[in-house]
């Protein structure tokens, strides 16, 4: 959606810590930032939650600010 409105937006593959487990999240440029991380924001009292790891049960360390994910590929 963001580059049918002419954003520049970026797919990025890595791996996720502790396990090493494969994944793929979404980033998007601007001028004043440079590139952004996609992240999930929520009022008090919540945290930021990566849904696919959440939906098959895996623990509570994928939760968090993104420091656990690695980038290997870009698209």
């Amino acid at each position: 959606m963001l580059r049918s409105q002419g954003i520049p937006t970026k797919m990025v593959f890595g791996n996720v810590s502790p396990d090493d487990l494969y994944h793929a999240w979404n980033m998007f440029y601007t001028e004043e930032t440079g590139w952004v991380t996609v992240s999930f924001e929520a009022s008090e009292g919540w945290n930021r939650l990566d849904l696919t790891f959440s939906a098959n049960g895996t623990d509570r360390n994928f939760i968090g600010d993104g420091s656990n994910y690695s980038d290997t590929a870009y698209y």
